[in-house]
């Protein structure tokens, strides 16, 4: 009866220790929550309205449907104004969000209409928007190849002293940075985007009217690789801009559940060691043992 008594204990315990890191593991494993924790389901709820929306309006682009993209455009205007972005990103963030959105708004209304500019305009603003609601994985992230290999074609055409192509490869490479140029305001740090703006301006005097230091400009090319190497790989420790309201909810779960088996565990080993003077021990040399 001690051993069945002793076995309900353990397996108690065993219960409730799984119960509290699978309670752990689903804020650290489920990326919604993670990313989200703390936020308010009514604002969250409108965030995803806001992505679906910006994705409508990249569909209606790329199929050239320029009237029904630019009354989605309207109506992501609206989304955009009702949201609160407090706890969200920084102000510098939000300004980005609001200029991108303006930004599109004049190239969809303009007089000669630009399907490619239409097109970057759509893109950056689902980038924009993605980067609100997955802190941890952006949809920018994926432009790391082709921002890597225009820099990389920078320095070898730099090299070789390839005028042509190395005027080609700055503009791939800027082109390309301006795309999620707005995304980084949201993901990483405002000093982030400004060294990146430097080293551009820096590089674009070098390339005009036409490139002479060679040397400058692979070294250039080399300093935008190393810093593009870091945004892309930065390690965010935590979740940044999270309100305070809401968030300690897990701290506090975490407390009362270690506090909770702690004491289960206590009270086992107690009742073990209680248990254990009732019993009569049988000696090694009876029984054969």
């Amino acid at each position: 009866m001690l051993v069945t008594r002793h076995g309900l204990l353990g397996g108690l315990v065993a219960v409730l220790i799984v119960a509290f890191l699978a309670g752990c593991g689903t804020m650290e494993n489920d990326p919604i929550r993670r990313e989200t924790a703390g936020q308010d389901s009514a604002e969250w709820t409108k965030l995803e309205r806001l992505g679906g929306t910006a994705e409508e309006l990249y569909q209606a682009t790329a199929a050239g449907d320029i009237e029904a993209a630019k009354q989605t455009l309207d109506r992501l205007e609206e989304q955009v104004t009702g949201i609160s972005y407090t706890g969200l990103t920084t102000l510098e963030g939000m300004k980005a969000l609001t200029d991108t959105v303006e930004e599109s708004k004049r190239v969809f209304q303009a007089v000669r209409f630009s399907g490619e500019d239409a097109g970057v305009a759509a893109v950056k603003l689902r980038l924009i928007t993605d980067a609100l609601t997955h802190k941890q994985s952006p949809m920018w992230l994926q432009f790391e190849g082709g921002q890597m290999e225009a820099l990389r074609q920078l320095k070898s055409a730099a090299a070789q002293k390839l005028e042509r192509e190395a005027i080609a490869a700055a503009a791939s490479a800027e082109q390309k940075y301006r795309m999620i140029r707005p995304s980084l305001y949201v993901s990483r740090e405002p000093a982030d985007v400004e060294k990146l703006d430097s080293l551009f301006t820096h590089l674009n005097k070098l390339l005009k009217p036409a490139p002479t230091n060679y040397e400058d400009i692979q070294k250039t090319a080399a300093a935008l690789e190393q810093e593009f190497r870091e945004i892309f790989h930065r390690q965010r420790d935590k979740t940044a801009y999270l309100p305070v309201q809401g968030g300690d909810t897990p701290i506090l779960w975490t407390l009362f559940m270690g506090s909770f088996i702690i004491a289960v565990l206590s009270f086992v080993a107690w009742k073990m060691f209680h248990s254990d003077k009732s019993i009569a021990r049988v000696p090694r040399n009876k029984g054969g043992l």
